[in-house]
């Protein structure tokens, strides 16, 4: 009897001792569950510092931020690093700017344009170039920069999209917004007794070859001695110099690769230019139809480019702006009626024939 009293004990004590261990164990665990919560918790309110990203954190490195605009500027690095022009110090350079416009044939016909400035400003040292087109009249963004050197082929451009590289023959692709497979007519004044051809002037004729698509060397034979052209043809382009100035600045302000390469205007891409507040100098076409039949309120007068490539707009024989590939723009200002439309590359070349066009009314471009 004293036995199964003390048997009876001993297992009543190892029961409640399990008891209580497995109760400890219990707390303890949900106490770590709470400690790592709150580790947890900590850790996702934590904001963490504010640091600049540098282009190896950046996603698309060549997304570099441009402090100047206040924003994201897409600039890609130049093939070759302008460590030549890196200087601060001042350098001579010479200005020269070109009053350009555009007359373009279509068989007999010469079509015209309206009064809209265009200008081609240089800054020439002695072996570097920067180019920048000035005013509306070009079938690119006012102040799109080029920037070449004399002893490397191709070119950096700055435009409303960024900058970027260009090898040689891709500059002819950028003016034409579509491959440009063939060269263009291209010529320049040229003296007739020059003995010697000026840096200056081997400068201007490699920016010709690029822009018309010609190699440097093939086109160095056409380019001729001489100084500075007083004028120059690329397609039915004309450009005649208007100024020529000495200047002096800093050397690097003429680097031929990406540094500095921003806008104004980056980021702010538009997809044509139409002189709307000219359009109303333009009047439709007689005897082709009751113009009260055309009166249609609220209606637009719209034009889209169906081609894959830049197109310039004409009508009644006067051009009034440019359509990049796929888009429409809306002729604001245009009287009902009908009128004469037709396109030409941006080279001056036809890319469309005569055609009908009433307005109100929608008209494609093919």
């Amino acid at each position: 009897m004293a036995v199964h009293s003390y048997f009876s004990l001993v297992i009543e004590l190892l029961s409640v001792l399990l008891c209580w261990f497995v109760l400890f164990s219990c707390t303890k665990q949900a106490k770590k569950s709470t400690d790592d919560s709150k580790i947890l918790s900590s850790n996702i309110t934590r904001k963490s510092p504010d640091r600049p990203l540098t282009p190896v954190r950046v996603y698309a490195p060549e997304r570099l931020r441009d402090h100047n605009l206040g924003g994201w500027s897409k600039v890609k690095r130049a093939h070759v690093i302008d460590e030549g022009y890196a200087s601060t110090r001042m350098i001579p350079i010479e200005r020269v700017v070109y009053r350009v416009i555009m007359r373009p044939r279509l068989g007999q016909t010469s079509l015209r344009s309206m009064h809209t400035p265009a200008e081609l400003r240089l800054d020439l040292s002695t072996d570097r170039l920067r180019a920048q087109f000035i005013g509306e009249g070009w079938p690119l963004h006012s102040d799109a920069e080029i920037r070449l050197r004399r002893d490397a082929t191709g070119t950096y451009i700055v435009d409303a999209k960024g900058g970027r590289p260009l090898a040689e023959g891709r500059l002819a692709t950028w003016f034409a917004g579509k491959m440009q497979r063939g060269p263009v007519h291209a010529a320049l004044s040229s003296p007739g007794r020059a003995t010697k051809t000026l840096p200056q002037r081997a400068l201007i004729c490699a920016l010709i070859a690029e822009w018309s698509n010609h190699s440097r060397l093939a086109f160095k034979a056409d380019c001729g001695r001489g100084s500075i052209p007083t004028s120059f043809q690329i397609g039915s382009w004309y450009a005649h110099r208007t100024a020529r100035i000495k200047l002096s600045v800093p050397r690097n302000s003429m680097r031929a690769d990406h540094y500095h390469a921003s806008m104004k205007n980056t980021g702010n891409y538009r997809a044509s230019a139409v002189a709307s507040n000219q359009l109303k100098q333009l009047h439709p076409n007689p005897g082709e139809g009751a113009l009260s039949t055309l009166k249609r309120h609220g209606q637009p007068c719209t034009v889209q480019n169906m081609t894959s490539r830049r197109l310039m707009i004409f009508i009644n024989q006067m051009r009034i702006g440019w359509l990049d590939a796929k888009r429409h723009v809306a002729l604001d200002g245009l009287s009902p009626g009908h009128y004469t439309i037709l396109s030409t590359d941006t080279f001056g070349r036809p890319m469309s024939k005569r055609a009908s066009m009433i307005c109100p009314g929608h008209h494609e471009l093919n």
